[in-house]
């Protein structure tokens, strides 16, 4: 297909997907100042504690077993100084993210609640070899990628469901990966919408280059490292069988090169144990975000 016919497509899904709701003012401001490095925990619990909601997540989650933070944890200010700022970035903008799409009901193309077991074990595994790695990558801000890289996939189904049904049986059909159809009709794959919106939201490049990068390991960038974790966590959650809808092609990586790639020394065997491991321990977090 030519660049021409690519172009009017391409500012019909741009335009669509800006129809979709931004994120709350107030997560935006919370996430500013989350970002600014001039920032204290006071002044990030000052605006938690203006969403009671979210200020009851991130003490529930301070106090889990999961973080294994000693002591009770009753005061948001405290809770920001234990979990630190990406650990609470994580949450607020995941929490925030499915609360946008939450009401968006089930298509004949992708089951919600799939989708969001995906999204929350890739970005589970995606914390687990954030630690593994240690030298360069920070495990919250891991997590946030895995648990928004198919962003980009949830709203072209919300914004264009009819056309996102025949694209998929299209994949479905001829085996063809989804992102190869994506582009060839839309003119953008589901990465680079993601990548536009957590743009559009003022997210960082730390996070929304790897969700751009997610099915292209050999994307020359800066974050190469987050993007070969990511496509690794959601290599190894398709390959599980959570998949975006039914009968879906799933183009696995070779898991031992990757960890070799990534300086990593466990094996692949060791390292399904260790991701088993994360999800037992990960109820909580998992039901944080869908509740």
């Amino acid at each position: 297909m030519e660049d021409s016919e690519l172009k009017p497509k391409y500012r019909y899904i741009l335009d669509g997907i800006s129809q979709i709701p931004s994120l709350p003012s107030i997560v935006s401001r919370i996430l500013g100042i989350i970002n600014n490095p001039r920032s204290s925990a006071e002044d990030v619990a000052r605006y938690l504690e203006m969403d009671v909601g979210l200020s009851g997540k991130i003490l529930r989650l301070a106090n889990s077993s999961y973080y294994g933070i000693p002591g009770g944890i009753t005061s948001i200010q405290r809770a920001v100084a234990q979990l630190g700022f990406n650990a609470v970035s994580s949450i607020v903008l995941s929490a925030s993210v499915y609360n946008l799409f939450k009401n968006s009901e089930n298509s004949q193309t992708m089951n919600r609640v799939t989708f969001w077991r995906h999204s929350i074990e890739t970005a589970l595994y995606c914390r687990v070899l954030a630690h593994l790695r240690r030298e360069d990558l920070d495990p919250e801000v891991a997590f946030t990628q895995g648990m928004l890289h198919d962003l980009g996939a949830l709203a072209l189904d919300t914004a264009f469901s009819k056309e996102y049904a025949v694209l998929v049986d299209v994949a479905r059909k001829t085996g063809a990966p989804l992102e190869k159809v994506e582009k060839d009709t839309f003119g953008l794959d589901h990465g680079q919408i993601g990548a536009r919106m957590l743009e559009r939201w003022g997210i960082p490049k730390e996070v929304y280059i790897p969700v751009l990068h997610h099915h292209n390991i050999k994307a020359d960038t800066p974050y190469r490292n987050y993007c070969l974790v990511l496509a690794l966590a959601n290599s190894v959650s398709h390959a599980k069988g959570l998949v975006l809808y039914p009968q879906q092609i799933h183009l696995g990586l070779d898991v031992d090169a990757t960890l070799v790639e990534l300086g990593i020394s466990s094996t692949s065997a060791e390292l399904l144990m260790l991701f088993d491991e994360e999800l037992s321990k990960a109820k909580l977090v998992m039901n944080l975000l869908r509740s």
